[in-house]
């Protein structure tokens, strides 16, 4: 009788370790970056002060603006990707790219682009293994972006990129 107590209670422990052992485990939720880019207003407001006098100003020198908003289809490395760029303040702008490696990764981006130079500067902004930096440039006609992409983390891969709309 004692032996089949003890056996009863070991099966007992037994299933309920391994029942246990069996339960899904729920990922951490992924809290969203609320980070805010906040654009220097005072220049705009001396440089619009100055336009007001038309006899100084020279029509030729509008200040030149490139839009990046929208969605764009390209490539990062050999690996297609779409860039979405949904607000853009002046020269910075914020979004989300996707990139369908072995797993797709989605990372929010924020960035800024040259008018003058066409000079388009982009970073992940996540602490992710792939998360990265992106620089190159915008095209003259705005259609399509073109430069580099190097992983953060020390020793990151450089690879090429390209995306047009």
């Amino acid at each position: 009788m004692n032996s089949k107590i003890r056996l009863l209670t070991i099966l007992f422990v037994a299933s309920t370790l391994f029942f246990v052992g069996c339960t899904k485990k729920e990922k951490p939720v992924e809290t969203p970056d609320t980070t805010k880019v906040v654009t220097d207003t005072t220049k705009e407001v001396v440089d619009t002060t100055a336009l007001k006098d038309t006899s100084k100003v020279d029509s030729t020198e509008a200040k030149k603006e490139i839009s990046v908003v929208g969605t764009w289809q390209g490539k990062v490395a050999n690996y297609t990707s779409t860039l979405r760029i949904t607000n853009q303040n002046g020269n910075n702008f914020s979004g989300t790219i996707v990139v369908n490696y072995r797993n797709v990764a989605t990372h929010s981006v924020i960035g800024s682009v040259n008018p003058e130079t066409g000079a388009f500067s982009m970073s992940d902004n996540d602490q992710t293994r792939s998360a990265g930096n992106y620089n190159g440039s915008v095209a003259p006609n705005g259609r399509s972006i073109s430069g580099s992409f190097t992983e953060k983390r020390a020793g990151g891969i450089t690879v090429t990129f390209s995306f047009s709309k």
